[in-house]
């Protein structure tokens, strides 16, 4: 990831049961300068297990509209 030469947005619900925040940590660590990053616990939304429900924050929508601003 390091070799990246293009903006990249990572995205993590501390309480996924799929990715867990060490595995997260590990690719915030590895990505290029100038990463945009945003995690948060997240409640139980469209899935049980917290996947990809950063969306119901306003924080997320926040960062996300952020980072296409730059684009």
């Amino acid at each position: 990831m390091q070799d990246l030469a293009i903006p990249l947005l990572l995205a993590h619900c501390d309480d996924d049961v799929r990715v867990e925040v060490a595995s997260f940590a590990r690719l915030v660590s590895l990505a290029p300068p100038g990463t945009t990053t945003w995690h948060g616990s997240c409640p139980v939304g469209l899935s049980s297990d917290h996947h990809l429900d950063g969306w119901m924050f306003a924080s997320y929508n926040a960062t996300v509209a952020g980072f296409l601003a730059v684009l």
